[in-house]
Formats: C-alpha cells, structure tokens, sequence
C-alpha cells in the first residue's frame, strides 16, 4: 500500500532504470506484473515493490464516504464523498520529496470496471468546490459513463458543469478520461489557487531532472468517487 508517501521515489526510482526516457520519464503501461515468469528478476522486483492501492480499501475508502457494501442506491448518495488529486494517468516524471503522494488503482465505469491507475497527490478543497464536486459525482452515479470513450453530449454536459465554476476539460488528454467515479479537470496552477485549501506551486512537485515542457503536459486534476459495482 502506498498513501502519502513523501519518499515516492524510493519506489519508482528502480522502474526509472529499466524503460525511462533520458530525463527519466517513465510510462505506467511499462509496469507489468511480478509473477511474469518471462521477465528479468529485477524487473519483478521493481514492479512488486510498486504497491498500488485499491481505492475500495481504508484509508482512501474513508475519503469517499465507506460505501463499499452498500446496496442501496439512496444510501450510497447519502455517504458519497470525494477525494481530489493532481494525477499522472501515464507519464510520470521525477517527483519531489515532502509532498503526499499515492499510487491508486480505482474501479470506474459503473459495471465495465475499468480499472484507472495513477500516481497522485492529494488535494483538499475549498468547501464551495467540493460541494460541487460531489454534485457531478452524484449525478453521474451509476450512469454507466465509460464503457467507451465519452460521447459529446456527455462532454458536454460535463463541461458545462465545470465552467460553472470557472473550470474545463477542452483537451483530449483531459476529457479522455470522463467516466463514473472519474472526473478529470484541466490542470493549471490558476486551477490549483482557485480550488484549494491550502495552494502550492505545481513545480514544487517536480524532482530533477525535470521533464520536457511543463506538469501540466503530464497531469490532470482527478476528482475520484464512489463507482456503482
């Protein structure tokens, strides 16, 4: 398990030696499995040293509300609570010490169980934006949204609900990803002054070497909520 972890390079650091980029970029689709009997030891080493959490599980259950089991559909609504994160869905450059970081696998799409890997770090919201988060998350519970890629009336409605708070999607590596219990938002740091708690600078998050180009090339907001299955 892995949940704000300030040292997260000691886990992805031995990854960065096998399929990284100059700058030590690594892709979470390099990862693979620690029982491939096929692959070198110290590969399944690395990888089996990388502890993903299940989002179902505490303490990142507590952060939506502990409505695993819950059968009822008025009760799961009740409950609902959102957790928030600057999240690297693939590309993941070096990341800074001193920050929370968390690697999730969280279950999306209603009943096509998409399993949505990131390495994040959490943010908390001012109350007036988390209430309008759990708005969306509600609304979209048990939609069925992400069987395949968004539709554009989806989109539509989903940005449309966003720039009601001065936020957007309007790129393909940001609204890609809209699905139940996935909500991504256009990352920047004007979004990250307007919508946190407590804001910080976006490059404080970023280890050396730094990557190509700024965070905001790699990296969503990712609002995360309860799936229906």
């Amino acid at each position: 398990m892995t949940v704000n972890a300030t040292e997260i390079e000691t886990v992805l650091g031995p990854l960065r030696g096998f399929d990284s980029y100059d700058n030590r970029m690594i892709s979470l689709k390099s990862i693979g499995f620690p029982d491939n009997p096929f692959a070198p030891p110290e590969r399944r080493k690395a990888w089996a040293a990388t502890q993903w959490t299940n989002t179902g599980t505490p303490p990142v259950a507590d952060w939506l509300g502990n409505v695993e089991g819950v059968s009822s559909h008025a009760e799961v609504i009740q409950r609902m609570r959102v957790a928030v994160f600057v999240a690297f869905t693939d590309m993941v450059p070096v990341l800074a010490v001193d920050h929370p970081w968390c690697l999730l696998d969280h279950q999306s799409a209603g009943h096509a169980c998409r399993q949505q890997r990131f390495v994040g770090r959490r943010v908390l919201l001012k109350p007036e934006v988390e209430f309008k988060f759990l708005e969306i998350a509600t609304s979209c519970y048990d939609s069925q949204l992400g069987w395949d890629l968004p539709c554009l009336s989806d989109l539509m409605k989903y940005r449309s609900q966003l720039q009601e708070i001065g936020l957007d999607c309007n790129s393909s590596g940001t609204f890609r990803y809209l699905m139940e219990g996935f909500y991504p938002i256009a990352l920047s740091q004007s979004v990250i002054d307007q919508v946190c708690l407590q804001p910080f600078l976006l490059e404080s998050l970023l280890g050396s070497p730094r990557p190509y180009g700024s965070i905001e090339h790699y990296a969503i907001l990712a609002v995360i909520a309860p799936n229906s299955d």
